[in-house]
């Protein structure tokens, strides 16, 4: 028997995903922006199938946290990567960072 995980987007992350859309749809386009959401919401249904298949994040052991990580792929490209934790059969997106981004600090996961 498969356990069945929920989804939780934290503040922070759902902060980062009305920055990007708002930059998207004023620098590239509205379409450009749904394809996003699309993928982001597409690759959080993957993330919750399995989440202990998903690799630890670089910042985990530096954070001292049970950070994971995945991607939004757009056009093979990866564009940005999906934070998150596990608290019992919650997956708790953390944040979303552009992948030219710095790590996650203890003050991203505070606020």
């Amino acid at each position: 028997m498969t356990m069945e995980y929920t989804i939780r987007f934290t503040s922070r992350a759902n902060l980062d995903i009305r920055d990007h859309l708002n930059w998207q749809t004023a620098n590239v386009s509205a379409q450009s922006a749904e394809v996003w959401i699309q993928e982001l919401l597409r690759q959080t249904d993957v993330i919750i199938e399995n989440p202990l298949a998903w690799p630890l994040a670089r910042a985990s052991q530096r954070l001292d946290v049970d950070l994971r990580g995945s991607h939004v792929v757009i056009r093979r490209q990866k564009t940005h990567r999906i934070l998150f934790t596990m608290i019992a059969s919650t997956v708790e997106i953390v944040a979303l960072r552009h992948v030219a981004r710095a790590d996650l600090t203890f003050d991203d996961l505070s606020g």
